[in-house]
């Protein structure tokens, strides 16, 4: 039998294996530690990201990032800077279409505004049926009155302007 020249399986296996065995898993070393507040003692990173950054009733006050950075590294900290500018940014695109879509609430039984609804809900026209079998039958217009309602609340004419300044902040920001 030949000896191979090259590499085995087996010795392919073997190294794996001693890498695996002196390769330390796992990104952060074992947190040091408790996470709850303690009222003794010196308080850790992990104490303090817990209760000025991780908690809920924190959701209003800027990150800690030098404690996040310490804590979790540099790429970590820039992550979470970022996300939370990102997350500040999107405020005024949301604001905006929370005003579309109280505009189209508060319009949508006026005729001035929606005036395909007050047609439709007001019309004697009478629908074919959805379906070709027997049994369906046939619809006055005016029974799609609430879903025309419903298209107006979402659809309405200030929804071209959130379309407009989504594009702009879209172009601006990226």
């Amino acid at each position: 039998m030949d000896r191979p020249t090259g590499i085995t399986s087996a010795e392919k296996i073997l190294i794996m294996v001693e890498l695996m065995n002196r390769t330390k898993f796992g990104q952060r070393p074992i947190h040091d530690g408790e996470h709850k507040w303690t009222e003794t003692g010196r308080l850790n990173d992990r104490q303090l990201l817990a209760r000025y950054w991780g908690s809920t009733k924190c959701w209003y006050k800027c990150q800690p990032h030098h404690t996040i950075e310490r804590y979790f590294g540099t790429e970590y900290a820039f992550y979470f800077a970022w996300l939370g500018f990102y997350i500040k940014m999107l405020i005024p695109a949301a604001a905006l279409g929370l005003i579309c879509f109280t505009f189209g609430l508060s319009t949508c039984n006026y005729k001035y505004f929606n005036y395909r609804s007050h047609e439709i809900c007001n019309s004697d026209q009478i629908m074919c049926p959805k379906c070709h079998q027997e049994g369906c039958t046939f619809e006055p217009l005016r029974a799609s009155c609430g879903l025309s309602k419903m298209c107006y609340i979402f659809e309405n004419p200030t929804t071209i302007a959130l379309a407009i300044a989504t594009a702009f902040w879209c172009k601006l920001h990226w």
